[in-house]
């Protein structure tokens, strides 16, 4: 195969292909970050979220998972007011096996937007995936 034909096969490789609503990543080492299928959050409560990563890595990697909480009438950051202790969870991936950490905070009962943003990171190495979630408050 010529340097050429390899190049354009690694290309199509890396190709991102969106079908029907879900990404999918013709790559060796791709990621996709699996969000937590919450319907909503309570005010005044500890909550848990779990968020998970699936990836195609061939070989161990050490990653991390970041969550940032914020307020989307200021747009700033209430990790702090939430309790949100551990906003980074550092995990290494094995061949072929999905990887999932939980987080925990509490929503205070004085929060007054309706709703709140969360960002969500993962960082690898050679990739990094991101998602923002809007969570519905009661």
């Amino acid at each position: 195969m010529s340097l050429n034909n390899r190049l354009i096969f690694k290309l199509i490789c890396n190709i991102i292909v969106v079908l029907s609503s879900k990404t999918y990543v013709l790559s060796q080492d791709s990621l996709q970050l699996v969000p937590p299928q919450i319907k909503t959050l309570a005010k005044g409560a500890s909550q848990k979220i779990k968020i998970c990563l699936k990836h195609q890595c061939l070989i161990e990697n050490v990653g991390f998972f970041t969550l940032k909480l914020v307020n989307p009438q200021t747009l700033k950051e209430v990790d702090g007011w939430f309790m949100n202790v551990f906003p980074v969870q550092y995990f290494t991936t094995i061949k072929n096996q999905t990887v999932c950490q939980d987080f925990t905070f509490n929503i205070p009962p004085l929060f007054q937007p309706n709703h709140l943003d969360a960002y969500i990171y993962c960082t690898l190495p050679t990739r990094t995936d991101s998602v923002k979630l809007t969570f519905p408050l009661k």
